[in-house]
């Protein structure tokens, strides 16, 4: 169980001072945002003693990215979201593996910047497109979801060419289908496959 405990000489209850500390728990507490209610997974530990405060964080079980929050009731993310969608969401998690890439050894902020961006642009997704449809490393069905990305309707941004912006849109919504259908393993291995990890 997660606890805040905060000492008696720092909490006051009424006209008289509490002598007994506090604890309130604050594992799995519900918050409600825009009408929306989200669960908070990670819980800490608060100690207040005369001014002194210690943030424990929960230790995390792995290092592995983990997937959504989302109720998908057996559902495909296809059957949910479109492939702009998951082409949203895989630009993200792609860029999160980019980041996790570049981290060590030990840069400035600009030079993880220019590092990270050299990984997500959408030249590079094109290029690691290519390289997994030519790889045959491909399911069918990861394949048809590389085809459908291809076809997501979007805006071309004016720096690039038709091809290129479909292919990296492509991976994008590849890359999100697995994240958001809870395949982990098998985007651990095409990431590996494209020396993200």
């Amino acid at each position: 169980m997660t606890s805040l405990v905060v000492s008696s000489s720092l909490v006051s209850t009424g006209p008289s001072r509490c002598h007994q500390p506090r604890v309130w728990d604050l594992s799995y507490s519900n918050v409600e945002r825009s009408g929306l209610k989200r669960r908070i997974h990670r819980s800490v530990k608060v100690h207040v003693d005369a001014g002194e405060e210690l943030f424990e964080p929960s230790p995390s079980p792995s290092y592995a990215i983990p997937g959504p929050d989302v109720d998908l009731q057996g559902k495909d993310p296809r059957q949910s979201w479109n492939a702009s969608s998951l082409a949203f969401l895989g630009d993200s998690v792609f860029e999160l593996y980019a980041r996790r890439r570049c981290f060590l050894p030990p840069k400035s902020a600009a030079k993880y910047r220019d590092a990270v961006i050299q990984l997500v642009r959408a030249e590079a997704q094109a290029v690691a497109c290519g390289k997994l449809s030519e790889s045959g490393m491909l399911t069918e069905e990861e394949a048809d979801v590389l085809r459908w990305g291809k076809n997501a309707p979007g805006t071309l941004p004016k720096r690039l060419e038709r091809a290129v912006y479909r292919d990296a849109t492509g991976l994008e919504a590849l890359v999100g289908w697995l994240f958001a259908s809870g395949r982990h393993e098998r985007l651990n291995e095409i990431m590996q496959s494209l020396e993200m990890l």
